[in-house]
């Protein structure tokens, strides 16, 4: 009998690595530890509280197949900095689900 955890695994797997339709291979770093997945990186919404302008902060969020890697997943807290593609976001907050790691970043531009 197949579970429904096995299956989602599958269906991710192929989404993520095989049909590359929203992903692509992305260089991510958190820390001295670097790792090459396929990821899609997600514009988001965001909601900016008073002492911050829209002009220089953006989100995105960033999705990739979890790495079993507990060192670098450790390194992934609230307000770390994290490299995708040699670019610097700040680490809003994290979680995963499925084994699809979902990474909330936030980039301020300087003006």
């Amino acid at each position: 009998m197949q579970r429904l955890t096995d299956i989602v695994r599958a269906d991710l797997s192929a989404i993520m690595t095989h049909y590359r339709d929203f992903t692509r291979e992305t260089r991510i770093q958190c820390g001295a530890i670097r790792h090459t997945v396929y990821a899609s990186l997600q514009a988001q919404g965001m909601e900016m509280p008073a002492d911050v302008s829209p002009i220089n902060a953006y989100s995105l969020e960033l999705y990739y197949i979890d790495i079993d890697d507990p060192q670098f997943n450790a390194a992934l807290r609230k307000n770390a900095i994290m490299y995708v593609d040699d670019v610097g976001f700040r680490v809003v907050d994290t979680t995963t689900a499925m084994g699809l790691r979902v990474v909330s970043l936030e980039r301020r531009m300087v003006r």
